[in-house]
């Protein structure tokens, strides 16, 4: 749900639409940590975090070897 979830139109044209990436989660418990990234220009390798919802750190490997460190709490407002 919504009816449309993993589509989008390329036109106003009736039915002339293609598929997007759509991520769906299903979890229980209490606590649930999701990291998402998007990557345009395909420079991340690997993406390390941990599943505890109190971390708040997220590092980065970056195809050129360099890593980055990021603090969720350094944007939150």
């Amino acid at each position: 749900q919504p009816e449309w979830q993993g589509w989008i139109a390329n036109s106003c044209i009736q039915e002339d639409y293609r598929p997007i990436h759509t991520l769906q989660c299903c979890s229980r418990g209490k606590q649930l940590r999701i990291v998402t990234l998007l990557d345009p220009y395909r420079q991340v390798e690997q993406i390390c975090a941990s599943a505890d919802p109190q971390e708040t750190a997220v590092t980065l490997r970056l195809s050129s070897g360099r890593c980055l460190t990021l603090d969720e709490q350094d944007y939150r407002p």
